[in-house]
């Protein structure tokens, strides 16, 4: 079975999502790929790198879901890119985040640990807590190939993300009727104390 398609802005807790971004600065030379779909995190001098492991998304900084970037190549070409690829030596390279609003909710597919996708989400998981499951994107479509990894849900402390839906992709018809149906996907925010904008410390 297809694995994980990483995080999707779907809604705040108000009103859907329009769309919208906030670009942030990725480094010169940085180097990771990041992929549509991946969180970034803020670090220190201003500018962002991606959250490609637990532990990352537990530094209490996490600021959005990456969806794109522009910069110039090294021929000075203007360019667009669904992924950053990894070590651009080129100044001027602008992410674009979506979730700076830490009620961003993000619907994300259900794995297991070897990244493969999971369909235990039933209604008993919402309101727990969940780790990612990251695994890199791919460079062929630049999308993120991340999910959550259903083993974890319950677990307390800095879990990195709080489940509060889960829906089927395609929806199921009268899905919201039973409460034994095994859901595809969850809907997610990130742990409030973990967003780096809600978190009381900051960096």
């Amino acid at each position: 079975m297809a694995g994980g398609e990483g995080f999707r802005p779907v809604n705040d807790a108000t009103q859907p999502y329009t769309g919208g971004t906030v670009p942030f600065r990725i480094a010169k030379n940085y180097g990771s790929n990041i992929f549509y779909g991946d969180f970034v995190r803020r670090v220190n001098g201003g500018y962002i790198e991606v959250n490609d492991s637990v532990a990352d998304h537990n530094l209490d900084d996490t600021l959005g879901v990456f969806l794109g970037c522009s910069y110039n190549d090294a021929q000075g070409r203007p360019t667009w890119s669904q992924y950053y690829p990894a070590s651009q030596n080129v100044d001027g390279i602008i992410a674009f985040v979506a979730g700076t609003d830490p009620q961003t909710r993000y619907k994300v597919k259900w794995t297991n640990a070897a990244g493969t996708a999971d369909s235990t989400g039933t209604i008993a998981k919402v309101g727990l807590n969940v780790d990612i499951a990251y695994r890199a994107g791919s460079t062929a479509d630049g999308n993120s190939g991340s999910g959550l990894d259903a083993a974890t849900a319950g677990i307390v402390g800095s879990a990195n993300f709080r489940v509060v839906d889960v829906v089927n992709d395609p929806a199921a018809a009268n899905e919201y009727q039973s409460s034994t149906t095994e859901y595809t996907h969850a809907i997610v925010i990130v742990q409030p104390g973990l967003h780096a904008n809600s978190n009381p410390a900051g960096i």
